[in-house]
């Protein structure tokens, strides 16, 4: 019994350079880049998924639960450009899980 987990990355100034790692269960998976989309299969039943940029910058951990035959989608960026700066000094000091927006679509 599977599932399918897609998630997206629409393209933000702010963090281009960088891959998202991908983390599922504990487990890093895959990464996805900026503007860029991607699909894993999962097993049915209750997941986590993280998402870990680089200097120790994360999503916080979300959990979902998926059917067989489901799909799950989310999409994921970092804080917008405006706001980048206060976001990222509070994330690189204080909440490391603030910088990545990881949402169900």
């Amino acid at each position: 019994m599977s599932a399918t987990l897609q998630l997206s990355r629409p393209f933000r100034i702010v963090d281009w350079a960088f891959p998202f790692k991908i983390v599922l269960d504990g487990r890093t998976v895959g990464k996805i880049n900026n503007r860029a989309s991607t699909e894993i299969q999962v097993e049915a039943g209750t997941h986590t998924l993280k998402l870990d940029y680089y200097v120790g910058l994360t999503s916080p951990t979300v959990t979902f639960d998926v059917s067989d035959n489901d799909t799950v989608q989310f999409v994921c960026h970092a804080r917008p450009a405006v706001t980048g700066l206060p976001w990222l000094i509070g994330s690189l000091l204080f909440q490391h899980d603030a910088w990545i927006v990881l949402e169900r679509a």
